[in-house]
């Protein structure tokens, strides 16, 4: 009898084998065990992914690597990739799944170059949704253009180059090269050490916590906070909120048009230099000796608080 039961058990033992393997090597769910498995990663868990899924995986074992992405309508969650490869999958739902409805693919060019593509065909989807992982390896170069889409950038080292139309973008723990041009989006930039330029057009920039040199122009709204390094910031128009507690380099914070709102401690008010009025607008302005944050706006008012 206990030989039976022994023999029973590992009758089950490679069953089950069978079905982890034969999941595994499905192209359909491969993707699952390699992402998202852990709530704690910010990915919801397997069993939640879309059963339409499909995986893709690119060796990169020279430099330099670089990952283009063209989407609309599309999430994009992009995270740095512990191996020298890059992953891609892309997961449908809904009216996405529906034969032809949309373009949805990852390939490499004969130059390396890895491109996705993940956007509806025809007409926009209305009860479907694209989904992209990205996972990276550090000093990639990417690319990314899209509209009406969101975009996660988490933990990347590398180049980031973003032209986006309506987009929701977050950048968050990111080194190196941050280039966005954005129309009418949002754009959300936490703790970037490294580089950021920035060309907004009826964007609102949020930047937080982040030691990098930022270049912000265009039309729209910014809202900065515990900026520790240089900063300059010249709107044609829009209004700027600046919350800052110390300034390690010299901060300029100029609109054409709009308010300006600062809100620094008691002593830091004597660094401030604030004019309600500047003649013309110049792309390069003398730095005043001993005020590293200077304010300026001609048609609009500066509030200290």
């Amino acid at each position: 009898m206990r030989y039976l039961l022994i023999a029973i058990s590992l009758l089950a033992l490679l069953a089950a084998g069978g079905g982890i393997y034969e999941a595994a090597s499905d192209d359909h769910t491969i993707s699952n065990f390699l992402f998202g498995n852990s709530p704690a990663d910010g990915f919801a868990p397997a069993a939640s992914l879309p059963s339409d899924a499909r995986h893709r995986s690119f060796p990169t074992d020279s430099t330099p690597r670089s990952v283009e992405v063209w989407f609309e309508q599309a999430e994009l969650r992009i995270v740095r990739g512990g191996t020298a490869s890059i992953g891609v999958d892309l997961f449908l739902e809904g009216d996405a799944v529906e034969f032809g409805r949309v373009e949805a693919d990852a390939t490499r060019d004969s130059d390396g170059t890895v491109r996705v593509a993940a956007y509806p065909v025809g007409s926009p989807l209305r009860s479907g949704s694209i989904t992209v992982l990205l996972t990276i390896p550090d000093n990639t170069k990417l690319r990314l253009h899209g509209r009406a889409g969101k975009v996660a950038v988490d933990g990347v080292v590398g180049e980031i180059t973003c032209a986006t139309d309506r987009c929701t973008t977050a950048l968050r723990d990111v080194r190196g090269t941050v280039r966005v041009a954005d129309t009418a989006g949002t754009i959300t930039l936490e703790r970037l050490v490294g580089n950021g330029d920035f060309t907004l057009a009826g964007t609102l920039l949020q930047a937080t916590m982040n030691d990098a040199k930022i270049r912000v122009r265009g039309e729209g709204s910014v809202e900065m906070s515990e900026q520790f390094n240089a900063a300059d910031v010249r709107l044609e128009r829009g209004n700027i909120t600046a919350r800052l507690r110390q300034v390690a380099d010299t901060c300029w914070l100029i609109t054409q048009s709009g308010n300006l709102e600062l809100h620094v401690p008691e002593g830091l008010l004597p660094q401030v230099d604030a004019l309600p009025l500047i003649r013309g607008f110049p792309d390069s302005l003398g730095t005043p000796f001993g005020a590293p944050i200077i304010a300026r706006t001609p048609q609009g008012s500066i509030t200290l608080r």
